[in-house]
């Protein structure tokens, strides 16, 4: 399908390390990580943005500008 081949390993830490095509590595701290778990797993916005709410005691626009950022550049990471 063109899309990108992509792995997630979170560490203990919270911190993660995102491979794509198993040639591309991005070290993550451990909001990116878990905001990259979230996009993976394909869960509703509405949900994700509760979840890192709740993880960082942030607010709903904070939350709503952070994790539309980190799924922004997932998605043009993940573009053939």
């Amino acid at each position: 399908d063109g899309r990108a081949q992509i792995h997630l390993r979170i560490d203990q830490d919270g911190t993660g390390l995102l491979l794509i095509n198993a040639n591309r590595a991005l070290h993550l701290n451990s909001t990116a990580a878990r905001m990259a778990w979230l996009i993976l797993e394909e869960l509703p916005e509405p949900h994700a943005i509760r979840e890192i709410r709740k993880s960082f005691k942030v607010s709903s626009t904070q939350a709503r500008r952070d994790f539309s950022e980190i799924q922004t550049q997932i998605n043009e990471l993940v573009k053939p």
